[in-house]
């Protein structure tokens, strides 16, 4: 039997519904959220609705109804069970949050009473007298502070004084030095001013309660509503087993799937999570190793990247604890080049040889390294990448100076210039592979170099854009694979809506005007701007659309779509002329793709129609699947064309990893977003390797938090440098803060990287590895010459 865990677990729950306490009838209901929202409303109705005054105005703050409260909780249902359980009713939270922050601000703003006079004085003084440069402290300005103060202190309901940025600098003793002539005055209000920020930010409120009642409480009732429903979700096929097997019941259980399944076999299982891995050791005893089963557990934990999907490498680890000894390693690399594998070797290699730091993975301690980078052989390749006569390095890190002031890059400069530097190398490889210049020589020859040798990896669609948006201004066409490009997060979802809207009521100028301007229909402007003076041409417009409308009555919305396509003459001239339609808009979307994407969009659109009663009700389909494309993306996938395995690949990391290419970019390697206070829930592991989370950005556990992500963003940097087949560019930056990217993890070990220095740093790196080359990304002054494109 071959299967996924989660249809596995199903199956274990159906047949053996007695055993594992299950309903012999249940319906697994793939889309849940409706259910959610409507608990979420009845928590909202529950427990807000009868809230007073102060209280109601105090959640609004967080909250402006059920679906805000849904978004804030969505993060910690899964693990509602670690969250604290005495909690209060939001109505007594709220009352005495409420009171303790009066109280405290009461005592914050005591003092001013006499601070706002007295700083008034001091300051008008010193301006009498011609102690304060008029040119950093101005009367206007300091009256203006001073009076928003007075309004604040006597204003009992007000928390914030509103001071902007410059008045809170100034306003302190450094600020007050700066702008005086002389010895500056000290006064408790200036040092007040200081902390001032600090003290208001620690006001007590019930925020933090109230997500914790809230997602329990939503919790508990979600799993009472499947439960009398006789529903089930897929987390849930992973949960009631695991309940069965931890219960009274257990060890029957397992003994009866143990005799049905003898042997398992788990691939990827570094992409596993703690229920998953429970369910599995409770029936096969990892640990005990009994001689009359077998369970074969294959993973990698250095490919460990999909966290935000529940994944969970610290499962891998108690996995390979358990199995003591018996951990086998494959060594040799039959994909790549074995100048390759010795640059991805080297990477790593140097990172592990530190002595002062915790290895390449962040897992080493002084007693173990669960987590090791073993260099790998190659079996190596017949054939290699040649580029105008010569061996192309199989490693190329190119970097980008710092500014004039020798200060970092932005990383909206990083990615403009990078992208264009990468575009430009990739276009010259191209017009050399077009030339018979460059490409794959072999013992059987030559094979020329093509777009589809290329992949560029990415993090993001930002990413994505950047360089599509580049590699379209030189006529290079590229398609964008992602693990969440759902047809409904493409521009044409959104036309299609406005072509809808003005199908639905062609009597609403408006509606009719934003259809007619969508760039799909392509109406020219002097055309567009002729409805505005040509009532006949008006009306024309106004008829056409009414009969769209009746035609959707009568037979449906995509023999409409179809009638309009065709009125519009889209087909023919989307596919004819739609090569020229990218290069005229400087986007990366062919014709061929719009078109394949408003079809499928008709498809979707008519299957849904079926369902609902009326016009409008699928336009409110369409608008809410748009809203939430990112959970429906795994029905709604964009089709891929044909046409588009010719085209340069660009991927997310996540999406290539299993996969390979014969060159790879990773033009923005040095890209990276550090955990935040704002993302909470702040997630981290103990030392035992249990998942804990947090509601308050405390310092130590932002840091923790911080140094997870940087362990996984060196596991995406290993799988984005192990998918190239004979070359992998990588692009690096003097950014902020650069020595908390994964790359230059690897360069330095964390320590700070000077932007001026980045340079050296990547000279130094590549000494020992004659297959890695650090460069200056290509001029950008030979971009225009030299990147045309490939006819």
């Amino acid at each position: 039997a071959v299967s996924t865990i989660h249809s596995w677990c199903n199956r274990m729950l159906r047949e053996h519904a007695f055993d594992s306490d299950s309903l012999f009838t249940q319906e697994l209901e793939t889309d849940q959220r409706e259910l959610l929202s409507e608990v979420v409303r009845d928590y909202w109705r529950s427990f807000m609705v009868a809230l007073d005054a102060d209280a109601v105005a105090e959640v609004r703050q967080w909250w402006s109804g059920p679906a805000a409260l849904q978004v804030s909780i969505g993060g910690l249902l899964e693990h509602a069970g670690l969250l604290p359980a005495a909690l209060r009713a939001p109505a007594e939270a709220l009352r005495e949050a409420l009171a303790d922050r009066q109280q405290r601000l009461a005592e914050i703003k005591a003092p001013w009473s006499a601070w706002v006079d007295e700083l008034q004085t001091l300051l008008d003084t010193a301006r009498d007298e011609k102690q304060l440069n008029g040119s950093k402290l101005k009367k206007n300005n300091y009256d203006a502070w001073l009076q928003s103060l007075a309004g604040w202190r006597d204003d009992r309901g007000s928390v914030n004084p509103g001071l902007t940025e410059a008045a809170t600098r100034r306003l302190t003793p450094d600020g007050m030095a700066e702008a005086w002539n002389g010895a500056a005055p000290q006064h408790p209000a200036l040092d007040a001013i200081a902390a001032l920020a600090g003290q208001l930010a620690a006001l007590p409120d019930a925020r933090q309660e109230l997500l914790c009642h809230a997602a329990r409480w939503v919790a508990a009732r979600f799993a009472a509503e499947q439960a009398r429903r006789a529903q089930i979700g897929f987390n849930d096929l992973l949960t009631r087993l695991d309940a069965a097997l931890q219960g009274a019941n257990g060890g029957r259980l397992a003994d009866i799937i143990r005799r049905q399944f003898p042997a398992a076999l788990i691939d990827e299982f570094q992409d596993t999570d703690p229920v998953q891995y429970r369910i599995f050791d409770a029936v096969y005893r990892v640990a005990e190793n009994a001689p009359d089963t077998a369970l074969i557990l294959i993973g990698d934990p250095k490919q460990a990247i999909y966290a935000f999907r529940g994944a969970d490498i610290h499962t891998y680890l108690a996995a390979r604890r358990a199995c003591g000894g018996r951990l086998h390693t494959l060594r040799t690399n039959f994909r790549s080049t074995a100048a390759m594998v010795a640059a991805t070797n080297h990477c790593f290699a140097v990172a592990e040889a530190r002595t002062n730091g915790e290895g390449a993975f962040l897992f080493r301690s002084d007693t173990d390294n669960p987590v090791p980078f073993v260099a790998v052989a190659a079996a190596g390749r017949q054939d290699e990448l040649q580029a105008a006569g010569r061996r192309l390095p199989a490693l190329t890190a190119w970097w980008l100076p710092a500014g004039a002031d020798g200060k970092s890059l932005s990383k909206e400069a990083y990615f403009e210039q990078m992208a264009a530097a990468c575009a430009s190398e990739m276009v010259r490889l191209l017009n050399l592979g077009q030339a018979g210049q460059a490409g794959f020589a072999g013992r059987t020859g030559s094979q020329p170099l093509r777009p589809a040798d290329m992949a560029v990896l990415v993090n993001n669609r930002r990413e994505a854009d950047a360089i599509r948006g580049a590699l379209a201004q030189r006529g290079v066409r590229s398609v964008y694979l992602s693990d969440k490009d759902s047809v409904f997060e493409s521009a044409e979802a959104v036309e299609l809506q406005h072509w809808l809207a003005a199908c639905a009521e062609p009597d609403d100028a408006r509606l009719l005007r934003a259809a007619l301007a969508t760039a799909t229909l392509d109406l020219s402007w002097r055309e567009l701007d002729g409805l505005n003076h040509d009532e006949l041409a008006w009306e024309a417009r106004v008829l056409q659309f009414r009969a769209y409308r009746d035609c959707w009555r009568r037979q449906g919305v995509l023999p409409m779509l179809r009638r309009l396509l065709n009125d519009f003459e889209l087909p023919a001239r989307l596919l004819g002329q739609g090569r020229a339609l990218e290069e005229r808009k400087g986007a990366a979307r062919s014709g061929e793709r719009i078109l394949t994407n408003v079809l499928h969009l008709s498809e979707l659109l008519q299957q849904a129609s079926t369902l609902l009663d009326g016009e409008h009700a699928l336009i409110r389909y369409l608008a809410e699947q748009q809203q939430d494309a990112a959970s429906n993306g795994r029905d709604a996938r964009q089709l891929r064309l044909e046409s588009d395995a010719d085209l340069v690949q660009v991927v997310t990391v996540h999406k290539s990893k299993g996969l390979e290419y014969p060159l790879v970019f990773l033009p923005f390697a040095c890209n990276f977003r550090p955990s935040k206070g704002s993302d909470l829930p702040l997630k981290w592991h103990d030392e035992q390797g249990a998942l804990q989370l947090s509601l308050a950005a405390d310092p130590a556990i932002l840091e923790r938090a911080d140094g997870e992500r940087l362990g996984e963003d060196l596991r995406k940097l290993y799988v984005a440098l192990t998918r190239a087949r004979y070359a992998t560019w990588v692009g690096c930056a003097p950014l902020k803060d650069l020595e908390r990217s994964a790359f230059a993890y690897l360069l330095g070990g964390g320590r700070a990287i000077e932007a001026t220095a980045l340079a050296a740093v990547l000279d130094a790196w590549r000494d020992g590895c004659p297959e890695v080359l650090a460069a200056p990304a290509p001029a950008a002054a030979r971009e225009r010459f030299e990147a045309r494109a490939p006819s």
